[in-house]
């Protein structure tokens, strides 16, 4: 399996050195040469054939954590090519500074293009923003997508049915790590390789400082602010945000009024929401939970969670899927009547929307039953999959 691969990465090597390795002919060079080879993918026989290898060549992800692991078939001065095992991975939202193609091999994955305006510059990589997804789609084996320049591509991308597998023919451009910038949904664009800067390490002095005496740290915070650059301060702001002084923060910061702080809190609640979907998601029992949860931190509305659930599970009833999943997390038993409320609590974004819901769909003398659905409406949306975007404005 190795070597039909190799083949087609020193044939993409080939063809790219004609046209002077210019980084913009690389994409369709690579995905001409992958369809001509059409080569069926074996994933049993790849890891046979790594396991036997006498002699590596030289891993390009060595040293790094993206990949399950990742291995490397070609690597020249300029190219790239590597194939990623997964086992219900993804990342966050990030652009690389390299230009070429991914495809999926094996899996299932879920995978959202976005644009990035920046707005307000933090310093001199960091920019407040506006974060705008152009689309979410389910890719499949077969699945090829160009990335790179002259647009770098920002995007995201999760494996929803395990085991996955995908492959990467791209550029080298000096650098090691697969990402170059991270975004968070609120709307914030900063580099993945940061030094670690006094101030930096500061901020994480300060979290642990507000773990032991609050009122210590919020001190100490005051003349923080004063010294350290912005984007040091929004490292210690995203690391208080997880310490008991998480509540006080804004309306102290509003007392010095601090600059930009509705886009800084916009942004510092997109990482606080990214960080509890993928909590969930990696607690979420494989299979067809992990699915369901999957395509809901991914949605930005139910009718778009149903439409790709459909998809990735060929299911003509997801609307079902979702409700048996929504009775299993808040504990209660799935019949006729518990769906059709936990489906109108799902929908919902008030009380008084569950209940117009619920008597659009025949429910009468509903008084007597608001306490028991207030309760269902509560317990659903805690879950962190539910409305997580309604309050974003994404």
């Amino acid at each position: 399996m190795l070597e039909p691969l190799r083949a087609m990465a020193q044939e993409v090597d080939q063809r790219w050195s004609k046209v002077a390795r210019v980084k913009e002919a690389l994409p369709d060079i690579a995905a001409e040469t992958w369809e001509m080879a059409a080569i069926s993918f074996d994933p049993e026989a790849l890891i046979r054939a790594a396991i036997e290898e006498v002699q590596w060549a030289p891993q390009h992800q060595e040293h790094l954590r993206y990949g399950q692991p990742a291995l490397t078939v070609f690597c020249s001065r300029d190219l790239l090519v590597e194939v990623y095992l997964w086992e219900g991975a993804g990342g966050g939202i990030h652009d690389h500074p390299f230009t070429g193609i991914f495809c999926i091999l094996e899996g299932i994955a879920l995978h959202d293009i976005y644009d990035f305006e920046p707005q307000i510059p933090l310093d001199d990589h960091m920019n407040l923003g506006l974060l705008k997804r152009q689309t979410l789609e389910v890719l499949r084996p077969g699945s090829l997508r160009r990335f790179g320049a002259p647009i770098p591509l920002i995007h995201r991308i999760l494996h929803v049915k395990d085991p996955g597998a995908s492959m990467v023919v791209r550029t080298r451009e000096g650098r090691i790590t697969p990402q170059y910038n991270r975004f968070s949904l609120g709307g914030l664009r900063e580099p993945t390789e940061r030094t670690a800067q006094v101030s930096h390490i500061k901020a994480q002095l300060l979290r642990r400082l507000a773990q032991r005496n609050p009122d210590s740290a919020m001190n100490c915070l005051a003349e923080y602010l004063d010294s350290a650059d912005p984007g040091s301060v929004y490292d210690a702001l995203l690391k208080l945000c997880s310490t008991p002084l998480r509540d006080e923060l804004w309306p102290f910061l509003e007392s010095l009024s601090y600059p930009n702080l509705p886009s800084l809190r916009k942004s510092l609640t997109g990482f606080e929401v990214e960080i509890a979907l993928y909590n969930e998601l990696q607690k979420a029992e494989k299979g067809l939970p992990k699915i369901i949860a999957a395509c809901l931190s991914f949605a930005r509305s139910p009718e778009e969670t149903l439409r790709i659930l459909s998809e990735v599970t060929e299911s003509k009833v997801p609307a079902i899927l979702v409700q048996d999943w929504l009775l299993e997390e808040i504990g209660l038993e799935a019949t006729a009547s518990t769906r059709v409320v936990v489906d109108a609590a799902w929908r919902a974004q008030s009380l008084s929307e569950l209940y117009t819901l619920l008597a659009d769909r025949g429910y009468q003398n509903m008084e007597t039953l608001e306490t028991k659905f207030a309760k269902i409406f509560e317990l659903v949306h805690a879950i962190p999959m539910i409305g997580w975007y309604r309050g974003l404005g994404v």
